[in-house]
């Protein structure tokens, strides 16, 4: 009798906490405007996640801009440590 009072528990619980998100969501999340525009949309395939977690890695180091050889010295000078090797 004690599972099916568990249980009972469990799922007014998580009726509440359900309830409780989509009030906070309705409260602070945003609402969609007619001025966005869908860039991509496809499944999620949790497989593949690590590689485009990979790639976005590598294109925000792309991204940065190359340190000059002053700013190499003045960050040493700063810091009292070598800087971090760029390619």
């Amino acid at each position: 009798m004690e599972d099916v009072e568990e249980k009972q528990q469990e799922k007014e619980e998580a009726v509440a906490f359900s309830s409780q998100m989509e009030d906070l969501i309705a409260e602070y999340g945003e609402d969609e405007s007619e001025d966005w525009e869908l860039v991509d949309a496809r499944e999620v395939d949790y497989k593949l996640e690590e590689n485009l977690d990979e790639q976005v890695k590598e294109w925000g180091e792309q991204m940065q801009p190359k340190k000059s050889l002053l700013s190499k010295l003045w960050e040493f000078v700063g810091t009292g440590s070598e800087p971090k090797r760029t390619q």
